[in-house]
């Protein structure tokens, strides 16, 4: 089971996925308290955004795009409402997430308590939702964190083990944001130590530094990485790292996408990139020799699985 936007569907019904992209950020925090905490809306902004947002879709879907995943947190623009009206009118299916929801700030407040809180409120939007729209419960069917760079925090350490307690406890898998190999060594440490199933866990933008001496390590351990900026003047980069995972075996591990903001390409007056990874770069990589049937694994099957909550409660 996929949660969706517009609730839960069958992993075989998923079909070309994009991984990792942002229907639109929102920079203002106290916009997304008030969606998030309170369940308070701007209609008139949801109705603006749509009416950008829409096209660009429906052009995505007939690039033969199915689904897109929404790796907006909550606190980050997550808009529930939004993405519900862009699915339904659409046809696409959007998966959204819970994680990453506090200032990391706050675990000097609650020092002794931080991850347990993080947990609680984790397990409660998965079991109760993170919204309603239209007496439709929204749940998220995966786990957000945005972790510092090099250096974890403190905070970046015990959000991971609430991510990690509750993965367990709902089946959600874990995306985690790291932008610097040199994090992973603590991050797989703690991952370790905490028994997770590196199944449920994706390096997102592993392909910002393409470091393979530390993808590997997280390839062999089991766990996904992200080829996530696929944009066209990287696409001799993301070829060549996505050739030698394949090379090497792992083809099941892999997720690509363009990591855009759907809303602020909408408005380029210069063209949107949404979507020529479909067009373009896919294109690219057959004539380098990667087949069409394994780039259909990676972009069908492999978002598919690590999605898909396979020890869900029943709600």
């Amino acid at each position: 089971m996929i949660n969706t936007v517009l609730g839960p569907i069958d992993k075989e019904k998923l079909g070309l996925t994009l991984a990792h992209e942002h229907i639109q950020w929102i920079s203002d925090e106290q916009v997304s308290y008030d969606m998030y905490y309170s369940n308070k809306y701007n209609d008139s902004s949801i109705n603006k955004s749509f009416q950008v947002i829409f096209p660009l879709l429906m052009s995505l879907k007939e690039k033969g795009i199915q689904s897109v995943v929404e790796a907006s947190p909550p606190i980050g623009g997550q808009n529930i409402k939004l993405l519900y009206r862009l699915s339904k009118e659409t046809g696409v299916h959007i998966i959204p997430c819970t994680g990453w929801n506090v200032a990391k700030e706050m675990i000097e407040v609650f020092p002794d308590r931080f991850k347990d809180q993080l947990v609680r409120r984790w397990v409660r939007d998965y079991e109760e939702g993170l919204g309603i729209v239209e007496d439709h419960i929204v749940r998220p069917s995966y786990i957000k964190l945005l972790l510092s760079k090099v250096q974890l925090h403190k905070a970046d350490k015990e959000m991971l083990k609430a991510a990690i307690e509750t993965s367990k406890k709902t089946g959600m898998a874990i995306h985690c944001h790291i932008l610097q190999a040199k994090s992973i060594s603590h991050v797989l440490e703690l991952l370790e130590e905490n028994n997770m199933d590196m199944s449920r866990f994706i390096w997102a933008h592993a392909d910002k530094e393409a470091d393979k001496e530390t993808i590997i390590q997280v390839l062999e351990r089991g766990a996904y990485i992200g080829i996530d900026n696929v944009v066209n003047e990287h696409y001799k980069k993301c070829f060549e790292l996505l050739k030698w995972a394949i090379e090497r075996g792992y083809k099941d591990r892999i997720f690509l996408s363009e990591d855009l903001d759907f809303y602020e390409e909408a408005r380029n007056k210069n063209g949107s990139k949404s979507g020529k990874l479909i067009s373009d770069f896919l294109p690219y990589c057959k004539s380098r020799g990667i087949s069409k049937e394994v780039l259909d694994y990676i972009l069908i099957n492999n978002p598919a699985e690590f999605y898909n909550i396979k020890q869900c409660k029943e709600l």
